[in-house]
């Protein structure tokens, strides 16, 4: 069935949806198939409308010309969850999608939000409604953090966290297979995730021993279960971690094109193209800039680059020129910034660095992406699926 669908989608057609000549997507299929190779999508591909089904084509080609298959160690190097503390629960968690949190404040199902390891506002789609659903509602919040970032402003309390240095842990990979070991160098101020929940737990006067177990103890828990010595981390600094046995985890045990449990999630029997358009002419991208990680870092180097990317052809349609101020907006919001008028950018597309913070910048580009569009795939984001127009100010 996979094959037959796929036949339905001409070369031609392919090129003229991608932008690559016929002739680059057979040489490249060719040599795909002949010469074997990793694909490493990187991160934030997934993030369309079309991500989900895109992610899942992309997974089948080894399978489809033999190559080796499957995502490396699927993304987790050895089993956490006893950190997690999930042999602890009564009942099942609830669990909301961080893309709609606005949504369930204006509900009125969110009554205290405890924020730690993020930032929401500067990292969620639609701020203006996610502001005002915080500042509209009785929502109690408390943020975690080592900084004073846009969602501490937004806190009743803030709780300071402390750094890495001043922490023992352990770290694995997404790309090898290593365990390292980290050992604080230093006490200062702040406290750790883990030790907030002892602080927590001893003030409501919970007696369960787990939730008073020190960071050590957790550690050489989770090494025991997953067959490592502590004893030999300590000594070494690092350990590696046999190699687990591939398991499909599919009703056939096999790897499955045509998928009945895709069909019973909602999605369709194998991946489809799927094509989106919006509202507005243009489609933003929002990458991270290339010394940031999502809302990280952008304390630590200044002013980063706050252009508007925009290619030559949109650019003159609009009589706008390099460096010209302009307004990038749509339906849930707008910001000024300047333009860089680029060859690299696509005509259709323009393009904002991500995640800023509103308290440093004056504007983030969240203020455009939207939450009410997210994937069928696990409510997943679909921050590239946001459509803008420009107009010179």
């Amino acid at each position: 069935e996979f094959k037959n669908y796929v036949k339905t989608l001409s070369l031609d057609y392919v090129s003229k949806e991608t932008g690559l000549s016929v002739e680059e997507i057979e040489t490249f299929a060719r040599e795909y198939a002949e010469k074997r190779g990793v694909i490493h999508i990187g991160y934030g591909f997934q993030r369309s409308l079309a991500g989900g089904e895109a992610v899942r084509a992309i997974a089948m080609l080894p399978a489809i010309v033999g190559h080796r298959f499957g995502f490396i160690y699927d993304m987790k190097t050895i089993d956490k969850s006893y950190a997690e503390g999930v042999f602890l629960r009564t009942k099942p968690a609830k669990r909301i999608p961080q893309m709609k949190l606005a949504e369930y404040i204006e509900k009125g199902e969110v009554k205290f939000l405890y924020v730690y390891n993020s930032n929401p506002l500067a990292s969620l789609p639609n701020q203006r409604r996610l502001r005002r659903a915080l500042l509209e509602s009785d929502v109690f919040v408390v943020t975690h953090d080592i900084f004073l970032t846009d969602t501490a402003l937004y806190s009743d309390i803030v709780l300071p966290a402390n750094t890495f240095f001043e922490r023992l842990d352990i770290a694995d990979s997404y790309y090898h297979r290593y365990v390292a070991l980290n050992e604080p160098i230093a006490k200062l101020h702040g406290k750790s995730n883990s030790e907030v929940t002892r602080l927590l737990a001893r003030a409501l006067g919970i007696k369960n021993p787990y939730l008073y177990e020190n960071d050590e103890e957790v550690i050489r828990k989770i090494l025991e279960l997953n067959g490592l010595s502590w004893e030999e981390l300590r000594r070494k600094g690092f350990i590696k971690v046999s190699k687990r046995p591939r398991k499909w985890e599919t009703p056939s045990g096999k790897i499955e094109f045509s998928s009945q449990r895709a069909v019973e999630r909602g999605l369709s029997l194998f991946p489809r193209y799927r094509r989106f358009s919006g509202k507005y002419p243009l489609r933003l991208l929002t990458p991270t800039y290339r010394m940031t990680i999502t809302s990280q870092y952008h304390n630590t180097y200044g002013m980063i680059d706050s252009h508007l990317y925009i290619s030559p052809a949109d650019a003159k349609e609009r009589a706008i020129k390099e460096g010209d101020e302009v307004e990038v907006f749509n339906d849930h919001g707008k910001v000024r910034t300047r333009a860089k008028v680029s060859e690299d950018v696509p005509r259709g597309v323009v393009l904002l660095y991500k995640a800023f913070w509103v308290s440093l910048l004056g504007w983030n580009v969240n203020f455009l992406t939207a939450d009410e569009t997210v994937q069928n795939y696990g409510n997943a984001s679909a921050y590239h699926s946001t459509w803008v127009d420009v107009k010179k100010v």
